[in-house]
């Protein structure tokens, strides 16, 4: 391990926010930060991650950030976060995460985080991410655990739909995207990867086409961006690449099995794929934080917009919502209470 401190680490993350990748390499290079170093950024990239997450999907009233270097000069042991939600609940928030299907804690760990998310008035929570699955337990709730959460076992007990508003859309197999990518021509969408930019949008459902969208046919480009997501998991599943010429490629995405998707990932995915005019390379969530607080715009999708482009599917293809993760109803049975 290299000798940069945690704190070294914290002011290369902050500052690397506002640079472009060739002089974030420069910076690199002259703080001596190795790829191992980098591994130990990857929890703050989480807490980024979270934040714009909670952010997306509406239920939050304000964030306070907690500054972990100063509390080194006394010691004290903090949350990353203070949150309250629209609600009215105060929260004060620790995130942790781990690659693996289960994570454990120290009993004294915890323990002092709840001591002070009392002493500050708010009661604790562990926002935990495991394996890609985020899921919110009291710090109470983990110590009754043994200190010890299992994505299998605690999945279904996460306090995340119940707090922050998560939801768990389903959707069957039938659904079907053929993406015209152009090198020279500019998107309809604001969608852009390694084949180009999007210009023409045709979307299948059972094999007759349910929506069409070109420069002269835009009604429907919200649409797209609201299933970039679910684009992105059904390439996974079935994905035809066709070369027209060295401009021109055609990309055709099938959904074979049935896709559970949480509402977070869909606020989410447009973030990930739009550029950044600035960096001149696609958002991160930590360069989405420095906007947001900077120009202070608005996510690029809300929940109402999701919620209404996937009712146009009503008629011919049925998408189902859950509110637990658990029972599921047709989209259109909760669509009142939802907006």
């Amino acid at each position: 391990m290299s000798g940069v401190s945690i704190e070294e680490l914290h002011n290369y993350h902050q500052t690397a926010k506002n640079l472009t990748p060739a002089k974030r390499v420069q910076l690199k290079q002259l703080l001596n930060i190795t790829e191992d170093d980098e591994k130990r950024l990857v929890g703050l990239d989480n807490e980024d991650e979270f934040v714009v997450m909670i952010y997306a999907l509406e239920w939050v009233k304000s964030f306070s950030g907690v500054d972990e270097s100063i509390s080194q000069i006394t010691k004290t042991k903090t949350t990353d976060l203070f949150v309250e939600t629209i609600y009215g609940k105060k929260m004060s928030i620790e995130v942790k995460s781990s690659k693996e299907n289960e994570i454990k804690f120290t009993k004294k760990l915890v323990e002092d985080k709840i001591s002070y998310s009392k002493e500050h008035a708010h009661e604790c929570y562990f926002a935990i991410k495991l394996s890609g699955h985020w899921m919110l337990f009291s710090g109470d709730y983990i110590l009754k655990n043994n200190c010890k959460i299992s994505l299998e076992k605690d999945y279904f007990k996460s306090e995340m739909n119940k707090i922050f508003g998560e939801r768990l859309f389903w959707l069957g197999k039938g659904l079907e995207i053929i993406t015209n990518y152009s090198k020279s021509k500019d998107s309809i969408c604001g969608i852009t990867n390694e084949y180009g930019n999007a210009v023409r949008i045709a979307i299948k459902v059972n094999g007759e086409r349910k929506f069409l969208i070109t420069t002269s046919n835009n009604q429907y480009v919200f649409l797209s961006i609201v299933l970039e997501s679910i684009e992105n998991i059904m390439s996974n599943q079935k994905q035809i690449v066709k070369y027209v010429d060295s401009d021109k490629t055609i990309v055709i995405e099938h959904l074979t099995q049935d896709l559970f998707v949480p509402f977070s990932n869909i606020l989410l995915a447009p973030v990930l794929h739009t550029i950044n005019n600035r960096l001149g390379e696609n958002y991160t969530f930590q360069t989405y934080i420095e906007e947001l607080k900077e120009k202070k715009h608005k996510s690029l999708l809300d929940r109402k917009l999701v919620l209404g482009a996937l009712s146009l599917f009503e008629d011919e293809y049925k998408i189902a919502m859950s509110l637990n993760n658990r029972e599921f109803y047709w989209l259109k049975d909760l669509w009142d209470n939802e907006e």
